[in-house]
Parts: C-alpha cells; sequence; structure tokens
C-alpha cells in the first residue's frame, strides 16, 4: 500500500502507461470518498468535498490550484456553495496515470488540515461568542465617587 499523499508527481507523456489496476484499487481503498467515473470514454477519479460556506469552497479551490500548479497536473474543479468537486485524469493519455491517485491524496490531505484551520477557527469564534454574552449577562459596574455617578458599561 502506498502513502501516495508523500510522492512526487513524474512528468507525463503522451503515451506513458496508465496507472495500474493495483494502484488504483489501493488508492480506492485507501481514499474512499473519490470514485472512478467515465467522462466521454475517459478514466477519471473524482471526489465532493464539503464546506459551511462559499468563501471556504473558493479558498479551497484555489489552494487546490496551488498545489496543481506547484506539481504541474491540474484537475477539473467545480465550485459551488458550500462544496468543491475536483476530478483527476492525465490529459495525454486520456486516462488514468499514477499522478492522479498520488494528486488526490494531496487534495485529501489539504482538505483535512482545511478542516481542522476551521474547526479551530470556529471553537474560537464560540469562545468570543461565549464571552461576549457573558459580559452582557454579567454588566460591570463603575461607580465615580467624585461625582456619585453609576455607570454600567455593556
Amino acid at each position: 500500500m502506498s502513502d501516495f499523499s508523500q510522492l512526487k508527481c513524474e512528468a507525463c507523456r503522451a503515451g506513458a502507461p496508465p496507472a495500474s489496476a493495483n494502484e488504483l484499487d489501493d488508492f480506492l481503498q485507501t481514499h474512499n470518498s473519490w470514485e472512478k467515473i467515465d467522462v466521454n470514454g475517459e478514466s477519471r477519479i473524482s471526489r465532493v468535498y464539503a464546506f459551511g460556506n462559499f468563501v471556504d469552497a473558493l479558498a479551497f479551490t484555489n489552494q487546490v490550484g496551488q498545489i496543481a500548479e506547484e506539481e504541474d497536473h491540474h484537475p477539473a474543479l467545480l465550485t459551488e456553495w458550500g462544496k468543491v468537486t475536483v476530478s483527476w485524469w492525465t490529459h495525454k493519455i486520456q486516462d488514468l496515470h499514477r499522478n492522479d491517485p498520488i494528486m488526490g491524496a494531496k487534495t485529501d490531505e489539504l482538505y483535512e488540515r482545511s478542516e481542522e484551520h476551521t474547526s479551530e477557527l470556529q471553537s474560537l469564534v464560540n469562545l468570543v461568542c461565549r464571552l461576549l454574552l457573558e459580559k452582557k449577562k454579567f454588566p460591570s459596574t463603575h461607580h465615580n465617587q467624585s461625582s456619585n455617578i453609576t455607570t454600567t458599561h455593556r
């Protein structure tokens, strides 16, 4: 079993051999959210990633674009409110190459990191909201002794 996310894409030329059935099976078993699909006679691997809003989906799309540029291997990306569909295949051979499961695994890794970051941010937002609610429930009261004025801060 390969840890595809740790591998680098190799330069692919027309006529290069497609990914082996074993490589694809290995990838699809360990990355079971992906599916092998056929589009106009070309095999692809495809996955839909879920997000809570459009902004996060768009940010993820841009991050996938960045790793695609780094590896010089580019997917089809469909960004919608709350989801991004990513499809990998190798244009030069009109089939799946070993680069495709490599990039699929790298995309999964990117998503896991973005979900952890989103979770951390959500925890921070929740904490700030709780603190603001606490402050509203228990306003601090200050008494100005020189003028006998009491002020309440909300």
